[in-house]
């Protein structure tokens, strides 16, 4: 069953880096990150609707309904859509840069990641059930 699922997912690469790479190396995007590049978007296919082979199988295994996990999964799954232009445009990211760069690119991006699932989470809009008695 493994390697069926890696034929599918080497199979998206390939097909998208033979067209993608090339475009993106002569647009004077970096080799590696062009790869980074097409690889992150041909495997997205994976947790958005309508593919969405991962969150049909976790709905699966959790005995949910595989439609309500499948959008769940593409409303948490919009914030890698950044992941591509970082590749291309934050040489951080993809550590072709100092030290300093990288782990200044890497602490902004999981502040960036905390505040965007928090902000998707709703949690910020409901009121609070904690209730403060007090100990006597």
């Amino acid at each position: 069953m493994a390697s069926k699922v890696l034929d599918v997912v080497t199979a998206a690469y390939l097909i998208t880096a033979v067209v993608a790479v090339p475009a993106l190396i002569h647009l004077g995007v970096n080799e590696i990150a062009a790869h980074m590049i097409v690889y992150w978007l041909s495997q997205d296919s994976n947790i958005t609707p309508q593919v969405c082979i991962a969150a049909f199988a976790g709905a699966t295994i959790a005995k949910a309904n595989m439609w309500r996990t499948a959008f769940a999964s593409f409303k948490f799954a919009k914030l890698l859509y950044l992941g591509p232009f970082l590749f291309g445009y934050v040489p951080g990211f993809s550590l072709n840069s100092t030290a300093w760069d990288i782990l200044k690119a890497f602490v902004l991006i999981l502040i960036g990641t905390y505040a965007y699932s928090w902000f998707l989470s709703d949690i910020w809009l409901k009121s609070p059930r904690v209730s403060f008695k007090p100990l006597l």
